[in-house]
């Protein structure tokens, strides 16, 4: 753990101990690179969200692990990386030639691997396709922050219903379709990603005629489809 000041509010005394918390874990992971006897590094806890330093500090360290605190339920909120992932990634070359899903991929066509072990790859797959779907990454006051499109934040909505209310989720889902900010085939694609396709279509059937949808839906393979 790379532990930094924190102030009254708990947030970072000064800014730069981030860059200089990198540097630290790189020198670290290159020096263990370096040592053929040493086969793992390995930190206090994983988040620091739930990390053991504040509390046993009094609130004046912090920032200690690899993720930082909005790492919440699920796994797309990996996605919020402190500099020195970065950094300890550069130190140990990691530079893969082919991604994650190229490889399940090829899995999943071995006519050798069980079919019980395909379709968890292919869900897999789906839900890494579904992190990054429809978000956008922009710099606001140097501050990384994800922005999701028009269909992904209604879709998110549904996700989250019984925090923002089924209410606002389906005034979202109305109000994107009547200004034709998002198409049902979007809607369609965000939610059988996020395992949320059944309550949004029952929630589309109950939308009034003229709101972009063009109804009757109709039955696609396994899934049901909207189609405009």
């Amino acid at each position: 753990d790379v532990a930094l000041p924190l102030d009254t509010k708990g947030e970072l005394v000064d800014q730069a101990d981030r860059a200089r918390q990198a540097e630290i874990y790189r020198f670290v992971a290159k020096a263990c690179l370096e040592q053929p006897r040493c086969t793992a590094l390995q930190t206090w806890g994983f988040t620091d969200k739930y990390s053991w330093i504040p509390a046993f500090t009094k609130g004046k360290k912090g920032a200690a692990l690899p993720f930082d605190q909005v790492y919440g339920q699920g796994i797309e909120d990996m996605l919020h990386r402190i500099p020195s992932i970065a950094k300890v990634g550069a130190a140990v070359g990691w530079n893969p030639e082919r991604s994650l899903d190229d490889i399940l991929a090829d899995v999943i066509e071995d006519k050798d691997v069980p079919e019980k072990f395909k379709r968890y790859y292919k869900l897999l797959i789906d839900l890494r396709r579904h992190l990054t779907e429809g978000i956008e990454r922009h710099r606001v006051e140097g501050i990384e922050v994800p922005i999701t499109d028009p269909a992904r934040s209604i879709v998110d909505c549904f996700r989250y219903r019984a925090k923002v209310g089924l209410d606002v989720a389906m005034e979202g889902l109305r109000d994107g379709l009547r200004r034709r900010r998002c198409t049902p085939d979007q809607l369609w694609r965000y939610a059988r990603g996020a395992r949320i396709w059944s309550v949004m279509r029952l929630s589309l059937l109950k939308i009034p005629s003229g709101h972009g949808i063009g109804l009757p839906m109709k039955t696609a393979t396994d899934d049901i489809r909207l189609f405009e």
